[in-house]
């Protein structure tokens, strides 16, 4: 694990071509006459030519922490500078350094044993996968398994899976996702893997053992997850060199 500084800027396409369409209340005249140059200048072309840009090979996909996302953060810099637009830097310029934790699972050193008959060899990337630990550099828990549901506390909805369960020391069994009874925007808001990961904390829990779902191999496949396991992980670190939203007492 290493910190690693992270020049930033909006890689966000959106923003370069901001107020492509919107509605106004009645009696409103639209955009003021000073913005009319801007809007005229989006067009089909115009957006394609920045994705295409963005997108090429010379971008090398614009890892986190990699020289193609370098160039395309002074790309985009550069185009914000055309724009007229001020740099809102820390140091009062367009690239701010930030602080990285870069982390990573050592599949061939992963193990997993469940105490159940019959017994099974259960293999990394064939049965399961691991997150990486951006505070330790091996992490090993044995304990008592508790099914949790879906791991979801929402009292506004009148759900909590945790209701009657007694989490403590032990590792959470969490299905992914959130109940489909959910409506969208919370059922989005509460599958969140961090906000499972507070959850199980909080309640204290050691470990997280989550199990796919059916939709979660449609959308996706199996050999895909295993492929996106494979990347690095990164967290943002304060002035300590602490990272941001981790829980130690998961282990």
């Amino acid at each position: 694990m290493r910190a690693r500084p992270l020049p930033l800027a909006a890689l966000v396409s959106a923003a370069l071509f901001a107020a492509i369409s919107c509605s106004h209340p009645a009696g409103d005249s639209g955009p003021p006459a000073a913005a009319a140059p801007a809007l005229e200048s989006v067009s089909p072309d115009s957006i394609a030519a920045a994705i295409s840009v963005l997108a090429a090979d010379s971008m090398e996909g614009r890892g986190t922490a990699t020289p193609g996302y370098d160039r395309a953060a002074r790309w985009v810099a550069a185009r914000f500078q055309a724009l007229g637009l001020e740099p809102g830097g820390a140091d009062g310029g367009w690239l701010q350094s930030v602080p990285l934790r870069r982390s990573a699972v050592v599949g061939d050193s992963c193990a997993l044993w469940l105490d159940a008959q019959p017994s099974r060899d259960y293999q990394w990337a064939r049965d399961y996968l691991m997150s990486p630990d951006p505070i330790r550099e091996r992490s090993e828990v044995e304990s008592a398994l508790v099914f949790a549901g879906f791991g979801v506390v929402a009292p506004e909805l009148n759900h909590d899976d945790y209701a009657g369960l007694d989490p403590r020391g032990k590792i959470v069994v969490l299905l992914s996702g959130a109940p489909a009874t959910f409506p969208a925007d919370p059922r989005a808001y509460d599958s969140a893997t961090l906000l499972k990961q507070r959850n199980a904390a909080e309640r204290g829990a050691v470990g997280i053992l989550t199990v796919r779902t059916d939709a979660d191999e449609e959308r996706t496949p199996w050999e895909e997850a295993v492929r996106r396991s494979r990347f690095a992980a990164m967290r943002w670190t304060d002035d300590r060199g602490h990272p941001h939203d981790v829980f130690p007492s998961l282990e």
